[in-house]
């Protein structure tokens, strides 16, 4: 069986990986000019570097291990604080190892006196890493709910959804259930865990033994789960 596959599509970068980039890069401009942790001593370039490079672990570490934890179904709040308390103890391990290159010019501490000393911090910083993530999906959903009358096939590709519509198509870091909220108002189904098809964009339904599957106007195929087959009773599409 044949299985529609962007080809096209190249990876790009997405608005929230920019929000953390600025948020990553004004935090470790303020933190170098602050002279941060008693740092003075250290030349500007090297805290900037070292503060770059202390930041960008936090808030992606935090972002990727928070998005993992909430698709495997873990509570909101049970993702946020699991992925900051993950993070605080890689973080530990990485800082240690700068320590022992001599990248971060501090003496080693004891490892478990470390992580409680960079629970805090690390809650702080990647906490707020995920706020703007937040804040930037949500200004999203509102006015882009809008736009969605001419979406017509969503795929489901690790953190990221690649949407396709009448006019190309785009990449976008969402869940598949967040995002398929918004299209409630337009005529489709969730076909599989990582399809979502609109009805205009089906050409025919076609039954392959004891599964179905979705032929497209585009000329690919969409396979359709057994658990989906009686959501495409109740719209007759079978």
């Amino acid at each position: 069986m044949s299985v529609f596959v962007v080809n096209s599509l190249r990876p790009q970068i997405t608005k929230p990986t920019l929000l953390l980039i600025a948020y990553v890069v004004a935090l470790a401009l303020v933190l170098s000019l602050g002279r941060a942790y008693q740092m003075q001593e250290v030349a500007f370039l090297h805290r900037l570097c070292l503060w770059l490079t202390i930041c960008g672990l936090i808030v992606s570490q935090v972002a990727i291990v928070h998005a993992k934890l909430l698709d495997l179904n873990l509570r909101r709040w049970g993702a946020i604080i699991s992925s900051l308390l993950i993070c605080s103890l890689v973080l530990a391990l990485q800082l240690d190892l700068l320590k022992m290159i001599g990248f971060l010019p501090k003496a080693r501490d004891p490892f478990f006196d470390f992580w409680l000393f960079l629970v805090p911090p690390v809650a702080a910083v990647g906490g707020v890493g995920l706020v703007l993530l937040a804040l930037d999906a949500n200004r999203e959903r509102g006015p882009a709910a809008k736009k969605h009358s001419n979406v017509l096939l969503v795929q489901a590709q690790e953190h990221y959804l690649i949407v396709t519509t009448e006019d190309g198509q785009e990449l976008k870091r969402a869940r598949m259930r967040d995002y398929t909220q918004t299209l409630a108002e337009v005529a489709g189904l969730q076909v599989h865990r990582s399809w979502w098809v609109a009805e205009q964009a089906v050409a025919k339904v076609t039954r392959q033994g004891r599964d179905y599957v979705l032929h497209l106007k585009s000329g690919g195929t969409v396979p359709v789960a057994r658990s989906r087959i009686e959501d495409l009773r109740k719209a007759d599409w079978i």
